[in-house]
């Protein structure tokens, strides 16, 4: 039974992603990432124990957030997610309360907030200047003004 859940889940993952069958698309085509409607890195996965360990897994692996979820008052659903976290599939455990000052909520908004900002241009630009400042200037040797134009590097 387990299996053919996570089966229906991951279906239903790589719907969200790629696009659904009924609109003409299959599931089990290769898609790039960079060509999906949503990649998987822009995906928050919330859910409760062993069923889902295969959506954790794709979801967590390829950069987006999961959140698994137990009952309190059922001890062994806490063992089973707590295993699940564990074994790092999981970025946060919490109780499955979804009241708006809830860990799970507050967590969730947090990361949907994130996922907005990092889809923004201001996020892009914000990484390109990064990058910059990463950078090392280094020295230009004599045998490498030609390479940059002219005399001290300058065209």
């Amino acid at each position: 039974r387990s299996v053919s859940q996570s089966r229906y889940k991951l279906k239903a993952i790589y719907e969200i992603s790629k696009g659904c069958e009924f609109y003409g698309i299959d599931v089990t085509t290769s898609v790039p990432a960079k060509d999906r409607r949503i990649p998987l890195e822009f995906m928050i996965y919330v859910g409760d124990g062993p069923s889902d360990i295969f959506a954790f897994n794709l979801i967590h692996d390829n950069g987006g957030y999961t959140l698994g979820v137990f009952d309190p008052s059922d001890p062994v659903q806490f063992q089973q997610i707590e295993q699940i976290r564990e074994d790092d599939r999981l970025d946060l455990v919490a109780v499955a309360d979804y009241r708006s000052d809830s860990t799970a909520t507050c967590w969730m908004v947090n990361k949907a907030k994130e996922l907005l900002f990092k889809s923004s241009e201001a996020y892009e630009f914000r990484q390109d200047l990064a990058d910059l400042r990463t950078k090392k200037i280094g020295h230009v040797h004599p045998w490498d003004i030609d390479k940059y134009g002219g005399q001290n590097g300058k065209k």
